[in-house]
C-alpha cells in the first residue's frame, strides 16, 4: 500500500504525461475489445443452449457456389428420428426463403417464418421467455389456428417487450390465423448465432398457406445431440450407413429415368459436423476480414504499449537522479523496480477502465456499421448479433491490458535496475535509455509500416473492385423487390405495371426480372450443349434468369448477335419445341466457341444426366456482372418471362436521378395493383457498391488503424528526439562552441532519425512481404507485393519522420552554446 500511495503522488505530479498514457491505453484496450467482440460473437463464441459442445449437424459438401449446406429430405430425417442409436433427439429447420405478409397487428409487414420438427426446442435445451414452446403434439393435430413462437427481438418490436401483451394474440400472416403460445429469451437464435426468424411454426403447419402442401418433398436443416459416451466419428459412421440406403430410395423414385442421375447424387455423401460455435451468415461471408481486423489492431495495441515504454523511459531518465539516492541510501534494485511495476499497474488498470468505457460506446457503432447481408432469396437478412462484454471479452481486455503492461513497464524496470549510483550522482549522462528508446521507436515505424502497406493493399484493391464494370447502365437504375398476391390480382397486372411506369415523366425504360442482380445471389444451372452429358465441372455453372422484353434495354445491355424476345417466344405449357433463350458472351465462349451461337441448342440438367435439347439461342447480349462485382463473368442465359411468379423485381432506367423516380414508381404501383407489396427499393448502384461493402469496411478500418499507428509513431518519434537534445544540450553547445554550423547541428538531428526510420521502414516493409499470402484471398486485381501498396507506405512514414524531425531540429539550431555551457558546467 505504502508502494501504491507514493506511485499515486508520483502520476499526481505529472498529470499531463499521465493523462497521454492513459488515454493512449484506453484507446488502444478500447479499440481491440470492439474488434475482439464483433470477432468472438462470429467466430468463437458457443450456442447459449444447454451443452452446446453435443450438438453435430448433418451437412453435405457440394462444389462452389453452395460450398457446405445442409439440405435433406424429410424421409431421411424420419429415418434418424427413428433409427439413430448415436443421436437423440433429431431436430430440423426450414427456411422457405419466401415473404410472408403479416396483415395483423397493424401495421403490414414482411416476416420472417421458419418451420421446425416437434423436437426442435427441447433438443437444444432451451426455454421461453413467456408462455410456450411447441409440443410433440403441434406436430400431428389439426390446424384451425397453429401455434406460433415470437422471437425476442419482434416480440420487442412489436408487441413493445409487456409479458401480457402477448398472452391470447394472434398473428394474420397471408390471411390465416396463428395463435401466439410463446416468446424466446433474449440471444436465442435458434442454431444460428447472428440471425433469426421473427416467427415459428410447427413444419405441418405450412399446409395452411398450401392446402396440398406435403412436407415429404421439402428439405430441411438437420442437426441432432450426441448421446452420453458417443463420439463425433461414431455418429457419423451410424449417419452414413443410414444415409446411403435411405436416400438411394428416395433418389430412385423421384429421378425414376437417370440411374447415373441417382449414382452422381449419392457420390456427394454425408457428414456430421459439430454445431457448438452455430451457423453464421456473417462467419460466412465475412470470416477473413474479421480476422484481419483483429491482427491489425493487436498490433496497433503492441505499438500503443511501445509508444508508453518510450514515454516511461523518458521519465525514467527524468529520475535517475532520485533513483541513485535512494539506492546510496539503502534502497535495493529490488525494492525500486517493484515500485516502477506498481505505478505503471496503476497506469494500466486506468488505461483499462477508460477501455471499458471507449468499449460500451463502440460496440453498438460496431453492430450498426456491419453491411448488408442476404438470403438465398436476396432478401435482406435482419442481423442479430449480441455483442457484449461477456467473460470472454471481459478477459480479453484484462489480458490484452496486462499484456500491454509488460511491454511499456520491462524497459523502464531494466533502465532504473541498471543504474549507476556514481555516474548519476557525479551528473554524468547515460545513453542507455536513450538507446533503448531508439529500438522501441524503430519497432514502432516497423509496425506503423506493416499496417500501412496492408491498408494500402486494400484501399487498392477495393479501388480496383469499385471501378470495376458491371456491365449495366447502374448509375441509372432504380430497383424494386416486389410481390403480388397471383389469386388477387387480375390477369394482365403486370403489363399494367409496366404500362403505368413506363408514363411517369424521366422513365426510359422498365421491366421485370425473376431475380435482381447485384443481390449476392440468384438462380444456377448445370449447363451444357444438347446431347452431351453433365459432368462435375459443369456444376452450377451458368447463370440463369426470366425477364420481360424490355430487360436489355431497361438494362443497358448491348444486343450483339440474333434478336431481342418477340411475344411468340413465350413457351406454351406443353411445349415441345426448345425455349428461345438469349445468352451472353461468356456463354457462347463456353459451349460455342468459334461461333455467334444463333440458332445453337443446349439443356440443364443434374450431373451424369444427358442434357436435352430444351432451348435455342435467338439471340446474344453483352456481358455483365450477376451477382456481385467480385463475382467473375459467368455465362448466362435469358427466358422470357411466361407469366410472374408472387415475387420479381422490377427495374426501372430514368434520365434523372434514380432516387427520385422511386415515390413516383411507389405511387404508379399502388394504383396500377392494389395488392402489389413492395418488399424493398433502392438503386442499382448502391445495390452495387453493397457487394463490396466487406472489402470497403475491411480497407476503412485497416487505415483508420494504421492512421492511429503512424500518428503514434510519429509522436514518438517527436519525442525521442526531444529527449535526445535535451541530453545533449552540453555536446550541441560544444560543437557550436568550436564552429558547427547550424546546418551541420540539423543534419546530426536529420541523420539519426533518418537511421531509425530506415530500419523500421526495412523491417516493416519485409514483414508486409512475408505477410502478404496471408491476406492475398482479400485482394482483387492486386497484388499482395505491389510496389506502389509499399513505397507509398515507406514515403509517407519517412515523411512523417521528417515532420517529427522538424520541431527538435529548430530547437538544436536555436541553442546558445555560451549560456548552455555555463548551466552545464
Amino acid at each position: 500500500m505504502n508502494d501504491v500511495r507514493f506511485a499515486l503522488r508520483i502520476l499526481a505530479r505529472n498529470p499531463g504525461s499521465t493523462a497521454i498514457i492513459v488515454t493512449l491505453l484506453a484507446l488502444g484496450t478500447g479499440a481491440s475489445t470492439t474488434i475482439f467482440s464483433l470477432f468472438d460473437a462470429v467466430l468463437l463464441g458457443a450456442l447459449p443452449v444447454r451443452h452446446p459442445e453435443q450438438l453435430m449437424r448433418m451437412v453435405q459438401q457440394f462444389q462452389k457456389p453452395l460450398g457446405t449446406r445442409s439440405e435433406f429430405p424429410y424421409v431421411f430425417y424420419k429415418a434418424l428420428r427413428d433409427g439413430s442409436k448415436t443421436l437423440g433427439p433429431v431436430f430440423g429447420e426450414r427456411n422457405w426463403y419466401e415473404h410472408f405478409r403479416m396483415t395483423e397487428p397493424e401495421p403490414a409487414e414482411e416476416i420472417t417464418v421458419h418451420g421446425v420438427t416437434a423436437e426442435f426446442f427441447d433438443a437444444l435445451g432451451v426455454r421461453p421467455l413467456t408462455g410456450r414452446l411447441l409440443m410433440a403434439d403441434d406436430a400431428t393435430r389439426k390446424f384451425d389456428m397453429p401455434p406460433a413462437v415470437l422471437s425476442y427481438n419482434f416480440w420487442r418490436k412489436r408487441f413493445g417487450g409487456d409479458p401480457e401483451s402477448v398472452h391470447g394474440r394472434t398473428l394474420a400472416i397471408r390471411g390465416h390465423r396463428f395463435l401466439i403460445v410463446g416468446v424466446m429469451a433474449p440471444g436465442f437464435h435458434g442454431i444460428s448465432v447472428d440471425n433469426s426468424p421473427d416467427v415459428r411454426i410447427p413444419l405441418q403447419a405450412y399446409s395452411v398457406f398450401i392446402p396440398n402442401f406435403n412436407v415429404d418433398r421439402g428439405e430441411f436443416e438437420l442437426a441432432g445431440r450426441l448421446r452420453p459416451g458417443i463420439t463425433q466419428s461414431q455418429a457419423r459412421a451410424e449417419c452414413l450407413a443410414i444415409w446411403f440406403p435411405v436416400m438411394k430410395e428416395y433418389y430412385e423414385k423421384t429421378e425414376k429415368d437417370s440411374p447415373e442421375t441417382v449414382a452422381a447424387l449419392l457420390k456427394r455423401g454425408m457428414d456430421v459436423q459439430s454445431l457448438e460455435r452455430g451457423t453464421s451468415i456473417l462467419r460466412d461471408n465475412f470470416s477473413d476480414p474479421f480476422k484481419l481486423l483483429m491482427a491489425s489492431v493487436s498490433l496497433l495495441l503492441v505499438i500503443v504499449g511501445l509508444n508508453v515504454a518510450g514515454l516511461l523511459l523518458a521519465r525514467a531518465a527524468a529520475r535517475q537522479r532520485e533513483m541513485a539516492v535512494r539506492l546510496a541510501v539503502g534502497g535495493t534494485p529490488l525494492r525500486l523496480g517493484r515500485q516502477l511495476v506498481v505505478e505503471s499497474g496503476l497506469l494500466s488498470a486506468a488505461g483499462a477502465a477508460g477501455g471499458l468505457i471507449v468499449a460500451l460506446i463502440t460496440i453498438p457503432l460496431a453492430l450498426h456499421s456491419l453491411p448488408p447481408v442476404r438470403a438465398l432469396d436476396t432478401s435482406i437478412v435482419p442481423i442479430s448479433l449480441d455483442l457484449g462484454l461477456n467473460w470472454r471479452v471481459f478477459l480479453f481486455l484484462l489480458a490484452s491490458s496486462a499484456i500491454t503492461m509488460l511491454i511499456f513497464a520491462v524497459s523502464p524496470v531494466i533502465a532504473t535496475l541498471r543504474c549507476s549510483i556514481d555516474s548519476v550522482l557525479r551528473t554524468a549522462r547515460s545513453s542507455r535509455s536513450f538507446r533503448g528508446r531508439q529500438l522501441l521507436i524503430a519497432g514502432q515505424i516497423a509496425l506503423c509500416t506493416f499496417l500501412l502497406a496492408s491498408a494500402g493493399l486494400l484501399a487498392r484493391s477495393f479501388k480496383r473492385l469499385h471501378d470495376t464494370p458491371s456491365g449495366f447502365a447502374v448509375d441509372s437504375i432504380a430497383t424494386f423487390r416486389c410481390e403480388f398476391d397471383t389469386s388477387k390480382s387480375p390477369a394482365g397486372a403486370i403489363d399494367a405495371v409496366l404500362e403505368r411506369v413506363r408514363e411517369i415523366p424521366g422513365v426510359i425504360s422498365a421491366a421485370t426480372s425473376s431475380s435482381g442482380v447485384m443481390r449476392e445471389h440468384g438462380i444456377f444451372a448445370n449447363v451444357v450443349p444438347a446431347g452431351q452429358r453433365i459432368t462435375r465441372a459443369d456444376f452450377m455453372g451458368c447463370n440463369v434468369n426470366r425477364v420481360s422484353r424490355d430487360y436489355f434495354r431497361a438494362m443497358g445491355m448491348r444486343l450483339l448477335a440474333g434478336r431481342n424476345f418477340i411475344p411468340s417466344d413465350v413457351a406454351a405449357p406443353k411445349q415441345t419445341t426448345p425455349v428461345k433463350t438469349i445468352v451472353n458472351e461468356a456463354f457462347v465462349q463456353r459451349f460455342f466457341p468459334g461461333s455467334n451461337g444463333i440458332g445453337k441448342r443446349f439443356g440443364t440438367g443434374v450431373e451424369g444426366s444427358i442434357a436435352p435439347a430444351e432451348s435455342e439461342i435467338v439471340g446474344v447480349v453483352s456481358d455483365a456482372k450477376y451477382r456481385s462485382l467480385r463475382d467473375p463473368i459467368r455465362p448466362m442465359f435469358y427466358s422470357l418471362e411466361t407469366g410472374l411468379d408472387s415475387g420479381f423485381t422490377l427495374n426501372v432506367r430514368t434520365r434523372v436521378s434514380p432516387e427520385s423516380i422511386i415515390q413516383p414508381v411507389r405511387r404508379a404501383l399502388a394504383s396500377a395493383v392494389p395488392a402489389l407489396a413492395i418488399l424493398e427499393t433502392g438503386t442499382l448502384a448502391q445495390a452495387a457498391d453493397d457487394t463490396t461493402a466487406p472489402e470497403r469496411i475491411t480497407a476503412a478500418l485497416a487505415s483508420l488503424f494504421a492512421g492511429m499507428a503512424t500518428l503514434l509513431a510519429g509522436i514518438g518519434t517527436y519525442g525521442l528526439l526531444a529527449y535526445a537534445i535535451t541530453q545533449r544540450r552540453r555536446e550541441i553547445g560544444i560543437r557550436m562552441a568550436l564552429g558547427a554550423r547550424s546546418g551541420q547541428v540539423a543534419g546530426l538531428i536529420a541523420g539519426q532519425t533518418f537511421a531509425i526510420a530506415a530500419t523500421g521502414i526495412i523491417a516493416g516493409l519485409i514483414a508486409a512481404l512475408l505477410a502478404g499470402p496471408t491476406i492475398r484471398s482479400l485482394l482483387y486485381d492486386v497484388s499482395p507485393r505491389d510496389p506502389i501498396s509499399l513505397t507509398a507506405a515507406a514515403i509517407f512514414v519517412l515523411f512523417i519522420a521528417v515532420v517529427a524531425t522538424i520541431g527538435p531540429a529548430l530547437e538544436a539550431i536555436h541553442i546558445q552554446p555560451a549560456g548552455t555551457l555555463r548551466v552545464e558546467g
